[in-house]
C-alpha cells in the first residue's frame, strides 16, 4: 500500500551496536571479519527484544530475486499459522525491507518461517522447510525502545496467515531473506467429528483463557516466569491483542482476503485450514511439530492433542487460581 511505501521511506534505522552478532551471508557457515553482514537482535525468552533481522554496512540497493517471496525468519513462539491475524512490531532495516518489497512487488504477500536455533548457535543460517505465507493488511509507524534505551524508529503491522508453504530454495540472505515457495495443498478434507472436536475445544481454552486474564495464546512462559510471553511485549503505539475469534470466523477472513486478491480457497484447503488456525492456542513445540507435517491426518491429530493438553493446562490453573 502507498502508506506502507511513505512509512518505511522515511526510517533511519539505528546501528545494532558493537554486540551485534555475526552470520556469514552467503554458505551459513562462520562469518569473516570482512563480512558486511550484522546479526541484529536475537531475542531469548527473558529479553525484551522480538524481532530478528541483519544489516548491512552498506547501501546498495535492495531487489527481490524472481519468483521468490521476502521472508522474515522468527522464533517458534512468534511465528504466525495460517488463520491466524496478529500484530508484529518490526524495527529491523531487513525486516522493513521485506515488508516494502512485499508491499511494492508482491501483492502485500511475504513469508514467515521459522529460524533453525541449533544452527543459529553454531553461527550457521537454516529455516525449516515449511513456513506461512502472510498478507499485509495495514501498517503504522512506532518507536521501538529496548531494554537499554535505545530508541529506533519501527513499522506495526497487522497480517493474516493465508496458507502453508513449502520452502524450496533460499536465493537470497542479504540484505533481506529472501525464499522461492510452492504451495502445500491439503489431500481431503477433514471430517465433520475432527472440526466440530478441534473447534470445541479451542473455544473452550479461549474461554479458559478470559477467565484467567491471560491474553497470549500460548502457555509455556507463563507457567515458567509467572508473566505473558515476551512476544506480546508492547510498544509505544501497539494496541492490545484483539480477543479470540472462533475458528470458522479466523477461516471466512482467509477466504474474504484471498477472494479479493483474485485467489480462490479450495474445499479441501479450507477444512484444512480449521486444524491450522486452532495452532495458534497451542505452545510453540507442539506448533512446531503439527505445522511441518506433510500428512494432514497428522497434523490435525497433533492439533486436537496439543489443544486438549492445552485445555488441561488451563483448568489446572484456574482449579490453583481459587484455591489461593
Amino acid at each position: 500500500t502507498p502508506f506502507v511505501r511513505q512509512s518505511i521511506s522515511r526510517f533511519q534505522l539505528g546501528s545494532s551496536g558493537s554486540s551485534g552478532r555475526r552470520i556469514c551471508s552467503a554458505t551459513g557457515h562462520r562469518a569473516s571479519p570482512s563480512s558486511s553482514l550484522h546479526f541484529l537482535r536475537a531475542s531469548a525468552a527473558d529479553d525484551d527484544e522480538v524481532s530478528i533481522g541483519w544489516n548491512r554496512n552498506n547501501d546498495d540497493g535492495a531487489r527481490l530475486p524472481s519468483r521468490a517471496f521476502p521472508c522474515i525468519p522468527t522464533w517458534p513462539a512468534r511465528v504466525v499459522v495460517p488463520g491466524q491475524r496478529r500484530q508484529l512490531h518490526l524495527y529491523d532495516m531487513s525486516n522493513l525491507e521485506v515488508i516494502r518489497q512485499a508491499c511494492t512487488t508482491r501483492g502485500g504477500y511475504f513469508v514467515h518461517v521459522v529460524q533453525d536455533q541449533e544452527a543459529m548457535e553454531r553461527r550457521q543460517f537454516k529455516l525449516f522447510d515449511i513456513g506461512t505465507e502472510l498478507k499485509v493488511l495495514s501498517s503504522k509507524p512506532s518507536t521501538h525502545k529496548n531494554k537499554h534505551g535505545e530508541e529506533s524508529n519501527s513499522l506495526i503491522v497487522d497480517v493474516i496467515g493465508v496458507r502453508r508453504v513449502l520452502v524450496k530454495s533460499v536465493p537470497q540472505r542479504e540484505p533481506f531473506v529472501a525464499v522461492e515457495t510452492e504451495a502445500i495443498s491439503a489431500t481431503s478434507p477433514i471430517s465433520d467429528f475432527q472440526k466440530e472436536l478441534i473447534c470445541d475445544t479451542f473455544k473452550a481454552c479461549s474461554e479458559l483463557r478470559s477467565q484467567l486474564e491471560i491474553k497470549d495464546q500460548t502457555l509455556s512462559e507463563v507457567k515458567e516466569t509467572g508473566r505473558l510471553p515476551f512476544t506480546q511485549l508492547l510498544g509505544p503505539g501497539e494496541s492490545s491483542p484483539q480477543s479470540d475469534d472462533d475458528l470458522e470466523s479466523m477461516v471466512a477472513k482467509v477466504k474474504f482476503v484471498l477472494e479479493r486478491d483474485g485467489k480462490e480457497l479450495e474445499k479441501k484447503d479450507e477444512s484444512l485450514l480449521i486444524a491450522l488456525a486452532a495452532l495458534q492456542g497451542v505452545d510453540p513445540d507442539t506448533k512446531m511439530k503439527a505445522l511441518t507435517q506433510i500428512e494432514d491426518e497428522d497434523l490435525v491429530r497433533i492439533a486436537s492433542e496439543g489443544l486438549e493438553d492445552t485445555r488441561k493446562s488451563l483448568l489446572a490453573m484456574k482449579s490453583l487460581k481459587f484455591m489461593m
